[in-house]
């Protein structure tokens, strides 16, 4: 494996307070797995968000990195992942085109390979969701 951060991650892990290593070891993991990492796009409360070519789809995808130290979380998330893949493509869904889990005695990751939606298009779908989900909630798709 490669073990030399470009300069434009190297950056924005200095921008995001990201330790170079484990975003290093994220990447290496990734690289092994068909997926070359581009630059670090985002940063959430599970992780960062890698910008990445998938040399399987032939096209450049967004890959969440998450991570969790709850074996429950892990689980849970693992299973909502699972569940997301098995959505058509519809322009309120982002497309999930794969998972993959690295678990260490340290910690447990699963990196979450979605196709990459810009700005107002990700709030319209954020949005669209939490509808949905007030709607099943409260029994109102009957």
């Amino acid at each position: 494996m490669d073990n030399k951060l470009p300069e434009n991650i190297k950056q924005k892990c200095q921008q995001y307070g990201q330790n170079e290593k484990y975003i290093q070891d994220q990447i290496d993991h990734l690289n092994g797995n068909g997926y070359q990492c581009l630059d670090i796009i985002g940063l959430g409360g599970f992780g960062v968000v890698l910008r990445a070519f998938s040399k399987k789809l032939q096209q450049d995808v967004a890959i969440k990195c998450l991570k969790f130290q709850e074996k429950k979380d892990f689980e849970q998330l693992k299973k909502e992942c699972k569940t997301i893949q098995k959505f058509k493509e519809t322009k309120y869904l982002l497309k999930s085109f794969d998972t993959l889990e690295v678990v260490t005695k340290e910690l447990s990751l699963i990196f979450m390979v979605t196709q990459i939606c810009q700005g107002i298009k990700i709030l319209k779908k954020l949005i669209v969701i939490i509808i949905r989900q007030i709607i099943n909630k409260n029994g109102f798709n009957q």
